[in-house]
């Protein structure tokens, strides 16, 4: 993944990458003026943002399971919860809060299968 790469998966967010000692990539990621992530000491810059991505990904999806009040957001149900992207990634969806929503396991399995 490279910076542009990333910066279009996350909107709002910018990432910095710096080079640690011994030729290690360090990663931060900062979204309205806050520090949101930062991993350290990857082989690779590409490794490093992949990571970063991955915790930021992890990050919003608490804040929308939060703001959900841990409940399906299309049953209101009460249950363990997945993240699920309402514009799919292949479709030109990314990562904003704004296309995640928490849902239970069976209603994303049924979200991804009832569009074949």
């Amino acid at each position: 993944m490279t910076k542009k790469q990333f910066e279009r998966k996350h909107p709002g967010f910018t990432v910095q990458v710096l080079h640690g000692p011994g030729q290690k990539y360090c990663a931060r990621a900062s979204g309205d003026g806050d520090l949101w992530a930062s991993v350290s000491y990857c082989n690779s810059e590409k490794s490093a943002l992949n990571l970063l991505s991955q915790h930021v990904l992890a990050i919003k999806a608490r804040f929308v399971l939060c703001e959900q009040g841990g409940r399906d957001a299309n049953t209101g149900e009460v249950k363990p919860m997945q993240i699920h992207h309402k514009i799919k990634r292949s479709a030109g969806g990314n990562h904003s809060r704004e296309n995640l929503a928490g849902v239970s396991p069976e209603t994303h399995d049924f979200q991804h299968h009832r569009k074949k």
